[in-house]
């Protein structure tokens, strides 16, 4: 696999049991949006309530337009910039300024998609971006 791979939109958010993910225009999974209805802290993060993570995945699969000064989108309500990458061996995790796990990236795990430990770095170094592109959450 290519370390330049481009990830092409449109990006799609997807529902699944524990929450959302999204997938690029080729169907490779890049971001999974985890919610729970008790926003329990797990791994030292909290995790986000099942809106808060729709909105979340819906921001990300917005990416794309975001990065070229196109289109809008809406931080979910609670977060907080900035945003922040965490290197979890075989995933990335982004969580906002009051530990809420944003999203996690996953590399090396097949079932979670094919990405590589660089691609995965740059979207979830992307996704902590979004603020800039975007304006901070309130």
């Amino acid at each position: 696999m290519s370390e330049n791979r481009r990830f092409p939109p449109p990006w799609t958010v997807h529902p699944m049991p524990a929450g959302f993910r999204v997938a690029d225009a080729n169907g490779a999974w890049l971001a999974y949006c985890y919610g729970d209805t008790t926003g329990y802290r797990s791994t030292g993060s909290v995790m986000m309530l099942p809106d808060q993570a729709r909105a979340m995945a819906e921001m990300i699969a917005s990416m794309p337009d975001l990065m070229h000064g196109v289109g809008s989108a809406e931080f979910p309500p609670g977060t907080q910039g900035p945003f922040f990458v965490e290197d979890r061996k075989t995933w990335f995790s982004v969580t906002d300024a009051s530990g809420i796990r944003l999203a996690a990236v996953y590399h090396s795990d097949p079932e979670a998609g094919d990405l590589t430990p660089d691609e995965a770095r740059r979207i979830a170094v992307g996704i902590a971006r979004l603020p800039d592109w975007v304006g901070r959450p309130q």
